[in-house]
Order: structure tokens, then sequence, then C-alpha cells
């Protein structure tokens, strides 16, 4: 009996540990195999590019650098094409920044030292015919750090990119005067508007250069760092802009 106990207690455990990588979206509610899915189940995949660097002394600074990828499952065109691009993303990083700094301060002689470079994919919002991914990136150096984001919004039937006037169903220089409206009522902006120009800005702006994601029902514009000044992103919520899609 106690064996038996043990044997079920394993099973159990093992269960748990199998649900705790794997996730489910819901996605559409159509049927068809092979278009759109009502459940899209998922899991993570990690690059780890965690390095340890040694001093003389024996002393150990660990650059620690992992990017956490999304990976669906299913054979549709949409599913593959999206995982590859999410694949692409996640092998277009450079650790070697970080890696200097580690090796670096090994030489100093510093010890128990842990610097961080990683990355997330998660899955922020879906509709009947897209998903929306938030890719977030965080790295710290000491007394160094930044924290980047960026938005990759699909069509879950070609796995495609979805341009923002689609999604939303307004023109983009419609789009580009409420960006001009939020962005000129962030107080940051307001603060730091002598440094840049804000209208030179939006017209060299392209519609395929527009960085966004889906929160719900928003449309949401995310400003790299130093591109508005201040060296972190910002994001907008565009007023009266939503999914048409």
């Amino acid at each position: 009996m106690k064996k038996y106990l043990e044997k079920l207690l394993c099973l159990a455990l093992v269960l748990v540990l199998a649900l705790s990588v794997f996730g489910t979206v819901q996605v559409s509610a159509a049927e068809e195999e092979d278009d759109d899915y009502i459940n899209w189940t998922f899991h993570y995949a990690t690059n780890d590019k965690t390095k340890e660097f040694k001093g003389e002394e024996g002393n150990t600074v660990i650059a620690n650098c992992f990017y956490q990828r999304l990976v669906f499952t299913g054979f549709s065109k949409g599913i593959k094409k999206i995982n590859k691009t999410l694949k692409k993303l996640s092998k277009s990083f450079d650790y070697s920044g970080l890696y200097s700094y580690a090796e670096e301060d090994a030489k100093l002689g510093r010890d128990r030292v842990i610097y961080d470079d990683y990355t997330m994919q998660e899955i922020h919002s879906v509709g009947e015919h897209y998903v929306s991914v938030v890719v977030s990136r965080y790295w710290w150096a000491g007394g160094v750090s930044n924290s980047f984001c960026d938005g990759y919004t699909f069509d879950t039937k070609t796995g495609k990119l979805i341009k923002p006037s689609k999604i939303t169903g307004l023109s983009f220089k419609e789009l580009k005067n409420k960006f001009k409206k939020a962005i000129e009522s962030d107080p940051d902006y307001i603060a730091d508007s002598g440094y840049f120009d804000l209208d030179a800005f939006l017209d060299g702006l392209k519609e395929s250069d527009v960085n966004y994601y889906i929160n719900g029902d928003e449309f949401v514009v995310i400003i790299p760092p130093y591109t508005l000044g201040g060296g972190w992103y910002r994001t907008y919520v565009l007023d009266g802009v939503s999914v048409n899609y």
C-alpha cells in the first residue's frame, strides 16, 4: 500500500510540473484546424547564454544572460511562421557588452557579483484573428541598467505582422495625429520638449517602424529609450483607437 501511494504521489508531481511549463491562450471561436484555433497551447524555450568569469584569486563574477521565448504548439501556417519569427528574435541578441563588464570586474578582484541581461516573450493580448506578444528586456551591470520593450502583433491565420492601420481601421495619418496628442500631454515630454523636434520625428516615422502592442482593446505605442529624451522607453495609449480586426 505504501509503495502504491508513493507511485501516485510521483505521478501527481510529474503532472503538476508538466502543467507549469505549458500554457493555453484563447485565440479564436472558429474550429477549423488549419485556419484558426479555439485554444493555442504554448510553452517556453530558453536560450541560456550565462557565463562565469574567474579572477586570479578564485573570485567569481557571473553574467546571467538568457532569452525566454514563446513556442506555440501546432502545425498550421500561422503557427509555424509566428514561431519562426519569435525564434529569429531570440537569436538576434548580443551579450558581449555584459560579458565585458563581468570579465573586467573579475580581473579587478570583485567576487560573488551577478549581472543580468535577460529577455522575456509574453502573450499580452489575444483576439479572434490576432495575438499580441510583448518582448521585454532588462539589462543591469552594477550601477548601469536599462530596460526595453517591443510589441509584435501577428495575424493568427497567416502568421504575418499586422500593420497599425489594418488592426485599427484608421489611416496612418489619423494615427499619427492621435500619437502627437498623446505625446504632447505627457508631463515628461513637456519637461524635455526643448531637446527634440516632435514634428520632425513624426514626419519621418514610417508605418512599418511603429512599435506597438494590444492591451485588451487598447492600442499602445512604444517609444524606445533616448528617442524623445530620457534613457527609458515610454508607452502611450492612443485615445479613441481600438482594435478593429
